[in-house]
């Protein structure tokens, strides 16, 4: 029995042995496991402030862009307004060429033409002695070419409002182009923040999924470390069980040997004692045995 039960207990030994060498190699797969959920915890930190950042960046460029376009409107409605308005300059101005009888290009000769002709009548109405009927009709000749001098200055000046127009026009599309091109380079700009706080999302939703699973591998690892310890914790009540076994096995074997020690011994101090009575001297040890079972 002794035996069975010291092949029990070595046998117990050694599996608790196996266990705890089991329990260390899942303790060492969970402390790596653990390293890899910090890194990628690490990772999605980094990942969200990056994708913070271009939401930032994308939403002040939006705004940006919101600004360039209404102003871009607002030059618009102005453009607009001057396109009518020039319009109806050019309707009055067709009116005044129909008017005067006089293309736009002879406008700024028959002009100096007239004014030309008017200080010469001036003059000659001046400086002149002329009768009451020659002076009339030139008056009236000075009075005519001042009606028309008028009319080629409103004329003139008309054709200086449209040609202001025009320049401003011009002046605010090429603006409003620049503010175009300013707007487009911004959008695209915004479009490509986006598309980074996009991957930035798309590589933390990623690393959460990974993140999730290793989490799921730490709680398998944890939960077969702990079966591992109640495994370990029988196997150890089991071998507790069996060296008491065994020690009070061997109390009773060598508390067994000593009683049947002491018989021996008892029977060989009567034998002594025997040969003693015959007159046989007695050594120092044979002395001491008849002693100690009180015989002498």
């Amino acid at each position: 029995m002794l035996d069975s039960l010291i092949e029990e207990s070595e046998r117990i030994f050694k599996e608790v042995k196996r266990l705890e060498g089991e329990i260390n190699e899942y303790t060492s797969l969970s402390i790596r496991i653990k390293t890899k959920i910090k890194d990628r915890n690490i990772i999605i930190k980094e990942k969200l402030e990056e994708a913070q950042r271009n939401q930032q960046e994308r939403d002040l460029l939006n705004k940006i862009v919101s600004d360039l376009k209404n102003q871009r409107n607002e030059l618009k409605q102005i453009i607009l307004s001057n396109s009518k308005e020039l319009s109806l300059l050019k309707e009055e101005r067709e009116k005044i060429i129909e008017k005067i009888a006089l293309q736009l290009k002879d406008w700024n000769r028959e002009y100096k033409k007239i004014h030309g002709s008017l200080k010469h009548l001036e003059r000659k109405i001046e400086t002149s002695v002329l009768t009451r009927q020659r002076e009339n009709k030139l008056v009236e000749e000075a009075n005519n070419l001042r009606i028309r001098l008028k009319e080629l200055e409103n004329a003139v000046a008309l054709q200086d409002k449209i040609m202001m127009l025009r320049k401003k026009n011009k002046e605010l599309r090429e603006k409003e182009q620049k503010l175009y091109i300013e707007m487009v380079e911004r959008v695209d700009l915004a479009n490509e923040h986006h598309k980074k706080m996009q991957r930035c999302y798309q590589e933390i939703n990623e690393s959460r999924n990974i993140t999730k699973k290793l989490k799921n591998d730490l709680s398998d690892v944890e939960r077969k470390i702990e079966i591992l310890r109640k495994h370990i914790n029988e196997n150890k009540n089991d071998y507790s069980i069996a060296s008491k076994k065994i020690h009070e096995i061997r109390i009773k074997e060598e508390t067994k040997m000593k009683e049947e020690r002491e018989k021996e011994l008892r029977v060989e101090a009567e034998k002594i004692l025997e040969n003693f009575k015959k007159g046989k001297k007695l050594s120092t040890d044979e002395f001491l045995l008849l002693k100690r079972f009180e015989l002498l």
